[in-house]
């Protein structure tokens, strides 16, 4: 197998062992709730990660300097979702816009709007029988933990670690690296498995780690790519 000879693997969370009932919908409702329509199309009209241009750097998304408290990174939150729902044209006033990009924010940290997909446990149950050492290494919100523990799926994972409190997003260098150092292992003996060629496979394979790459929607020819291509966590076990 592409992973027999590592130590550790890591992975990603969206797309690859679990998701969002649906990001924009989070949009469309809070917003509706505060008297503001919005289309989940507008919002597709734009890609979502231009939202984090203000903290680019030529390695990627660095907001450490906001990543002290949850209370602070929040507050980047809520300037990605104003800054999207702009670019999708909603005109309002400063008071309502905090309040419908406060609402965002609590709906995007709460659990009940996440799923496993269904190869998700049975795929992690077996890779810890085997002993492999699991980590979770997302570019995601503060209360990931949290989303993790009460999908049961916890106890699988030495640590969890979500871009919101490292202060860096993939494919910066700083989030793999702070994994390896958690993990106790070295780069060489490590898998991650990421659904984005960009963030997952670039990012982590810059830092020394073994990349699998996760196409659910089966979109990628395995036949003609240079790493390891699956289509499923049961193709794992």
């Amino acid at each position: 197998m592409m992973y027999r000879n590592k130590h550790a693997i890591f992975f990603d969370f969206d797309k690859t062992i679990g998701f969002i009932n649906s990001h924009y919908g989070i949009y469309t409702k809070a917003a509706l709730e505060f008297g503001i329509e919005v289309s989940e199309e507008r919002l597709h009209e734009k890609p979502l990660n231009n939202a984090w241009n203000n903290w680019m750097t030529k390695q990627g998304v660095d907001h450490s300097q906001h990543s002290n408290s949850e209370i602070e990174y929040s507050k980047i939150r809520q300037a990605i979702a104003a800054h999207r729902l702009h670019e999708a044209g909603v005109e309002s006033s400063d008071e309502k816009l905090n309040l419908i990009t406060r609402r965002i924010v609590e709906m995007e940290y709460d659990s009940n709007n996440y799923q496993l997909y269904s190869d998700t446990t049975r795929c992690l149950e077996f890779l810890k029988k085997e002993g492999f050492q699991l980590l979770l290494v997302s570019n995601h919100v503060w209360q990931l933990p949290k989303i993790i523990s009460d999908l049961k799926i916890d106890s699988y994972f030495t640590h969890i670690i979500t871009s919101a409190r490292v202060g860096f997003r993939k494919p910066h260098p700083q989030i793999f690296t702070h994994a390896v150092e958690l993990s106790g292992e070295t780069p060489s003996d490590i898998a991650f498995i990421g659904d984005s060629y960009s963030n997952d496979v670039m990012g982590s394979k810059q830092v020394g780690l073994s990349p699998i790459l996760i196409d659910r929607e089966n979109k990628v020819n395995r036949t003609n790519t240079l790493i390891p291509v699956i289509y499923s966590l049961d193709e794992l076990r």
